[in-house]
Order: C-alpha cells, then sequence, then structure tokens
C-alpha cells in the first residue's frame, strides 16, 4: 500500500492527473476509504475542468464568439482556479493561459459588437411619404436641377440610382471580427509580447483584403516570435472577409486603416 500512495503522489506532484487516478482507484479499490474517495473526486474534478479548457484553446473562434459563451469560460475560469495552489504549477500556467484566451476573444467580441451598434445608430434619410411630397409643376419639371450621385467609376449609374421614394445611405468599410477570428492560425505556442499594430487595407467592394500594410513596424521593436503573431494576424486579416464601403446604393473599394490590439501569449 506504501508504494500506491508513493506512486500516486508523485503522479500528482508531476500534474500527471489521469495517470494519478487510475492509480489512486486502485488504493480506493482496497481501502475503501473517505480520504481517498474524495482524492478520486477532486482529481476527477480537476481532469473535467482541465479537458474543458483544452477544448475552448482548441477552437476558440468557435467557444469564443459572443458575450453569454464568454461569460461560461469565466465561470470555468472561476472553476479551476478553485483547484489550483503553488504546488500546481502547469495547471497554474494553463490557468493563466486561458484567462489571457479568454481576455483576447472578448476584446474582439467587444469590437465587433461597437461595430454593428455605429452601423445600426447611423442615421438614415427619412423618407418622404407619397402624400407629402411637393408635386411640381410641369412648367418647371424640365428646369429642376438633379442631384448627382456619387462617382465610383466612370460608367453612368442611372439605372442603379433610386427613385424619389428611396432611402440612400453611405457606411464605411469594416472588418467581420468572427471572420478574422476563424483565421487566426495558431499551430504551435508563441510567447510574445503586447502589441498594438496599425494596418492600412484596401477592402474590395465584393468585402474582400485586395493589400494589408504594416504601419507602425518601427515603433512596434519586435522579436522573432512577435513577427511569428505578426505574420500570423496579418493572414488572418488578408483571408478574412469584410463589410464592404457603401456609397448610396452602390458597394465601393475603400481603404481603412485598423489597429488590433494583440496580448501576450497570443497563441496557445
Amino acid at each position: 500500500m506504501e508504494a500506491l500512495y508513493s506512486a500516486s503522489e508523485d503522479l500528482r506532484l508531476e500534474e500527471s492527473w489521469k495517470k494519478a487516478l487510475i492509480k489512486h482507484k486502485q488504493i480506493y479499490r482496497i481501502t475503501k476509504s473517505i480520504d481517498d474517495s474524495n482524492i478520486i473526486s477532486s482529481l476527477e474534478m480537476i481532469i473535467k475542468r482541465t479537458d474543458s479548457i483544452e477544448a475552448y484553446s482548441s477552437d476558440p473562434a468557435s467557444y469564443l464568439n459572443n458575450f453569454e459563451k464568454i461569460d461560461d469560460a469565466k465561470w470555468l475560469l472561476r472553476e479551476a482556479q478553485k483547484l489550483s495552489d503553488s504546488k500546481t504549477q502547469k495547471l497554474n500556467q494553463t490557468i493563466l493561459d486561458f484567462e489571457t484566451l479568454i481576455s483576447t476573444y472578448e476584446g474582439l467580441v467587444i469590437e465587433d459588437n461597437e461595430n454593428k451598434k455605429n452601423i445600426n445608430n447611423t442615421p438614415k434619410k427619412s423618407n418622404l411619404t407619397k402624400n407629402n411630397t411637393p408635386k411640381k409643376s410641369n412648367l418647371t419639371k424640365n428646369n429642376t436641377p438633379k442631384s448627382n450621385a456619387p462617382e465610383t467609376n466612370n460608367k453612368s449609374t442611372d439605372a442603379k440610382r433610386p427613385d424619389s421614394s428611396s432611402s440612400s445611405s453611405s457606411s464605411k468599410a469594416r472588418l467581420d471580427m468572427n471572420s478574422f477570428m476563424q483565421n487566426v492560425a495558431c499551430t504551435k505556442r508563441i510567447r510574445n509580447k503586447p502589441m498594438s499594430p496599425l494596418y492600412e487595407i484596401r477592402v474590395t467592394s465584393r468585402g474582400t483584403a485586395e493589400t494589408v500594410v504594416l504601419l507602425n513596424m518601427g515603433e512596434i521593436k519586435m522579436s522573432s516570435r512577435d513577427k511569428e503573431v505578426i505574420n500570423i494576424v496579418t493572414e488572418s486579416l488578408r483571408n478574412s472577409k469584410y463589410k464592404p464601403a457603401k456609397s448610396g446604393d452602390l458597394f465601393v473599394s475603400t481603404t481603412i486603416t485598423k489597429i488590433l490590439k494583440i496580448p501576450s501569449n497570443f497563441c496557445f
């Protein structure tokens, strides 16, 4: 029995939770003691929490793409913290990485919601009802100047110009944050520092990135690890979807600038 207890303790100190659980179940089959049962319950809970954290970390774009899911992740974080202490260094690091991951995606979700809120709050031109529209006499109809539609190319846009009963609005191009998160391709853990890269992005009328240029490379002073993360972020911006700019009823190409706040340990 002493050898079994010693083996179980060594495995727990190594934080080999699943192996420790198997070993301690062997002990419990012999002792049937409450203390050993409690140790088994504790090990099962640690395994359950760490497996859940691993699931979040493996696909954060799916598990952390709205506030409800982020709140669930924060609950899991708090529960995992209850199981850690000064001796569980690996678990502590897992918890720290998970906390950073939550913070990263919470920032992205907040930004995405702010962008949507700004779009929804953009004032639109009110339509005049048919009954309230002043009628023009035939004598002045031909002399009334027409307003010019914004020009996007040399071709005429008369066929696409809305009539007097339609409303038109303009909007800026913006990044689809969900698409950006899904395109982040981290293949390994990278220990980078926090960074705030400023990008200039040419967004086409189809909602794709024509060019992506990092503007403040000299200010960031990147290490080799930082460069790896910047390359991942830049590639994600190239492959992401965008809401194209709109001028009247036409989608147009435009150039935007975008600052991204990249936390430390961006890739887990």
